[in-house]
């Protein structure tokens, strides 16, 4: 007897995501243009989606999910002419409006979409992140994160302003692992002693890294944004890393 292979799943997951994101983005680049939702639905769609080698609506949302094409360039070709307006002059003064961003709103976490980046050290939560996209998922990092645009050569549109539903419980507790380093249980424990006192902690200990330094590996429970919020706040800023994370069953343990 075979075991059918979880991927599929997860691919159909990230399609949904990517048409759910792409359509959120869409509407909100629709919307701060002053045009009607009823765009998406007029004659000049289908002559976009033919000119991009769409097969439909649901398509091109992924592809604006992924960001595999700019919902600006889709309003260059979709947004009618004013009056009196050479269709070419038209669509030149859309292109040289200000670029503004959009926002990403998240109300839970999955951890085969969700990913915190590394080279800044994100936390669920947390204010002023932002979100870029692709095919893999939606990675997080701190907006002023030097390392985002020098290495990943996106230009300021293709990032999303973060807007975590704080008022939401997720629909399963998550367990993350972390690691504190330059830290031993004996210094991190004040800053333990200060986070909520319903907040579970169910793996503690003090380890050296590579280099000999100290470091503390945890494993904590959380419920929503806002508790996520509260822990991580009370950990040495730039060096608490996510090193995994996922339903109970799910994350594999640190060793």
């Amino acid at each position: 007897m075979t075991t059918e292979s979880p991927q599929p799943l997860i691919e159909t997951k990230k399609v949904l995501r990517d048409q759910k994101v792409g359509e959120e983005i869409l509407m909100q680049e629709i919307h701060r243009h002053g045009l009607p939702k009823e765009i998406l639905v007029g004659e000049n769609i289908y002559f976009v989606l033919e000119f991009l080698n769409l097969k439909d609506l649901s398509e091109l949302f992924v592809r604006v999910g992924q960001d595999l094409l700019s919902p600006h360039l889709i309003l260059y070709y979709l947004k009618p002419s004013p009056q009196g307006l050479e269709p070419t002059a038209h669509r030149g003064s859309l292109k040289s409006l200000p670029l503004e961003r959009n926002s990403l709103p998240v109300s839970e976490l999955d951890r085969a979409i969700h990913k915190f980046a590394r080279c800044c050290n994100p936390y669920p939560g947390q204010d002023d992140l932002v979100a870029i996209l692709s095919e893999r998922g939606t990675t997080f990092h701190h907006k002023d994160c030097k390392d985002l645009l020098q290495r990943h050569d996106l230009q300021p549109q293709q990032l999303l302003d973060v807007k975590w539903n704080k008022a939401a419980v997720w629909r399963f507790s998550l367990s993350f692992h972390v690691v504190v380093s330059l830290e031993t249980l004996h210094s991190l424990i004040p800053a333990l002693a200060r986070a909520p006192s319903n907040i579970m902690i169910q793996d503690l200990g003090s380890y050296m890294d590579k280099h000999d330094q100290p470091m503390v590996k945890l494993t904590v429970r959380l419920n929503d944004f806002s508790e996520a919020q509260r822990f991580f706040s009370c950990l040495p800023k730039h060096r608490s890393s996510i090193e995994d994370y996922g339903r109970e069953e799910g994350p594999r343990r640190l060793p």
